[in-house]
């Protein structure tokens, strides 16, 4: 017996004992109005629904961005400071571009001055006065000074740090006037949507039931009156290698609650794809794992397997088939064999 069957045969138990100590508490006018020779039943029917899958987890946290310039240069200003918050989009940093602007300006001209000769090396070439020769020299000359002056260009495009995601400074690795190097990191960010984020493990059983955008609740102790709401947002496709388990996370919409990294919640997944099977009331339940079912008015005593149970309701995985008669209450009171008297209950 595995794991999962041990924790829920345990769990039914309790539910049953709390059931059937309601049951002795019932008031005598539900006694008188039971016949003691007629029981309640059900026909047994496949229902389709939508399952949940119920796992733990914490808020995480998302790593850090190492921002860098694509080009090299003199920092000429850090626009942030260590713990500001900041939108995305906002410039955090700069590299001096006199020189680049320069540079760029003349090559905007040798690109102007190359087109017009082009223009009227072409417009001679096809009235037979400039050779092939010059119309392709001219036209050489032209592609050299344009690609030179799109590199003048990507470089002053470049010479700004923007911030990618909204955010919060965490370290800054250089001071301005310095001379940085392309590609070494300037300015390390946290993106702010790390306090949204729930992060858990699961099975590869229970990962294949997942798919993306699957809504979900999670239920933390410092908002027990709260589900904070949220859905599937990233499912990892090897699996930990301690663990053994498949890492995956849950974008929440906090509404306004503080979710600290580290706090320690329980999440309800609710799976995208329908399923069916025969649910029955959990009060159906003989024992722990069993029901009594009638056949041709006798009774015989049923073992079970359980899938899934909520506070009331009980999902069959096997045991059961469809249009089955199965004892509701009083089923204790009845010893296999015995021939018994029933109502089907709506």
């Amino acid at each position: 017996m595995n794991y999962k069957r041990i924790i829920i045969r345990a769990t039914i138990q309790l539910l049953l004992t709390s059931a059937f100590y309601s049951c002795d508490k019932s008031s005598p006018k539900t006694e008188v109005t039971t016949s003691p020779k007629v029981y309640p039943a059900l026909k047994t029917s496949v229902t389709d629904f939508y399952t949940t899958m119920n796992a733990p987890g914490s808020i995480g946290s998302v790593k850090p961005l190492h921002l860098a310039f694509e080009i090299s240069g003199d920092l000429d200003a850090i626009l942030v400071k260590e713990g500001e918050t900041f939108e995305q989009g906002k410039v955090l940093a700069r590299i001096n571009t006199d020189e680049l602007t320069t540079q760029q300006k003349l090559a905007q001209q040798l690109v102007d001055d190359a087109q017009w000769t082009y223009d009227n090396t072409k417009a001679l070439y096809e009235d037979s006065v400039a050779t092939l020769e010059q119309f392709r020299n001219a036209e050489s000359q032209l592609k050299s000074a344009t690609t030179e002056l799109n590199l003048y260009n990507y470089q002053l495009k470049n010479a700004q740090l923007i911030a990618p995601v909204y955010g919060t400074v965490v370290d800054i690795t250089y001071n301005e006037n310095e001379v940085i190097q392309a590609g070494s990191p300037v300015i390390e960010i946290l993106p702010n949507n790390s306090s949204n984020l729930f992060k858990l493990s699961v099975t590869d059983k229970e990962l294949l039931q997942i798919h993306i955008g699957d809504s979900a609740e999670v239920h933390f102790n410092a908002y027990p009156q709260t589900a904070i709401k949220g859905f599937v947002s990233y499912m990892a496709q090897k699996p930990d290698p301690v663990t053994n388990t498949y890492p995956i996370e849950i974008t929440l919409f906090p509404a306004g609650k503080r979710l600290p990294q580290g706090m320690i919640g329980n999440a309800n997944i609710q799976r995208s794809k329908q399923q069916s099977a025969i649910v029955i009331p959990i009060e159906a339940l003989l024992e722990a794992e069993k029901v009594m079912v009638i056949e041709n008015k006798v009774a015989t005593a049923r073992t079970i397997t359980i899938s899934a149970f909520s506070d009331s309701t009980l999902t069959i995985a096997q045991g059961l088939s469809p249009n089955e008669i199965v004892v509701l209450t009083g089923a204790k009171f009845i010893h296999e064999g015995d021939t018994v008297n029933y109502t089907i209950q709506p």
